[in-house]
């Protein structure tokens, strides 16, 4: 970061290392260029917290290893965010 206490530019790129792990857990990235757009992502972070739903289930015979995960809606009027998949130790 660059600037004074207030004011401040976001100027670093988030790593691959976070870009990944933010992949594979089914998480959001969002970026701001300055400050003052943190409020807004906060706002949007927030909204998303208040319209999830979490689902479970569980496997009647699970392999170890990597298990891929797919979730779907019939209809489109949602957005889904989920994991890629599992891992089964």
């Amino acid at each position: 970061m660059v600037g004074g206490r207030f004011g401040r530019r976001i100027v670093e790129a988030p790593s691959e290392f976070l870009r990944t792990v933010v992949d594979v857990t089914g998480g959001r990235h969002w970026s701001a260029t300055e400050s003052r757009d943190l409020q807004a992502l906060f706002a949007r972070a927030l909204d998303e917290m208040r319209a999830r739903y979490v689902l479970t289930f569980y496997p009647t015979n699970p392999r170890p290893g990597w298990h891929d995960l797919k979730v779907g809606l019939r209809s489109r009027r949602a957005e889904i965010t989920t994991r890629r998949g599992c891992f089964v130790q």
